[in-house]
């Protein structure tokens, strides 16, 4: 099954526009990857090849989708490929509906040598309590051709390395390390506007910049 955006006839342009994300392979065909879990390779307009992740991602989390395509080295095999994923949740909310909340974590590498994609690993670098935080767990990762994920966490100075292969993990520059876990919220105090003021900014991962964390 294609996505309902896809068309044979649709330029490369016009590829890099939608609502998808893509990677430059030559300087007439792309990678492209959507959010229902397909990978097509673009050549001069066509789709002459296109893969179905949704058993590998599914098996992964149910919850999740692919996000967007991860940085790699330019030295990285086109026979694999790496991407970022992406999770909708429901949040705990007094709205109704219930309002989603989007949480990055997983990056996979996937063979793509034959017709049917193989996991070859998958990477969360947060421990499960982390990912369990109602906000953004994203992280910047690039994947060298030796299969070691180079990656930092938002707003933390500090940087690590982890082979997607040997499942070993490596501090490679640790400096302030500016990271501390949430504290949960008191719902008690949902209507004290001194707490949440406090909550808020004491909480924020921009804010850990600003203040020593203890």
């Amino acid at each position: 099954m294609k996505h309902p955006i896809i068309s044979e006839t649709l330029s490369l342009k016009k590829y890099t526009a939608i609502l998808a994300d893509y990677f430059i392979k030559t300087k007439d065909s792309i990678y492209i990857v959507t959010t229902t879990n397909f990978i097509y390779l673009v050549v001069k307009d066509k789709v002459v090849k296109e893969w179905d992740l949704n058993p590998i991602v599914k098996t992964i989390d149910t919850f999740s989708f692919c996000a967007n395509l991860g940085p790699t080295n330019l030295s990285v095999s086109s026979d694999t490929i790496f991407i970022d994923l992406s999770s909708a949740r429901e949040r705990n909310s007094f709205s109704t509906p219930p309002q989603e909340f989007y949480r990055y974590g997983y990056k996979i590498l996937v063979d793509i040598t034959t017709s049917k994609p193989k996991l070859i690993s998958s990477f969360n670098p947060y421990p499960l309590s982390f990912q369990k935080q109602d906000y953004y767990s994203f992280y910047q990762g690039s994947l060298t051709k030796n299969y070691d994920v180079i990656y930092s966490f938002n707003y933390v100075d500090s940087i690590y390395k982890y082979n997607l292969l040997t499942k070993k993990r490596t501090a490679l520059k640790i400096k302030s390390n500016y990271f501390k876990a949430n504290i949960p919220v008191k719902y008690d105090s949902l209507f004290d506007y001194k707490y949440l003021n406090n909550y808020e900014i004491t909480q924020s991962r921009i804010s850990l910049f600003f203040y020593n964390p203890s």
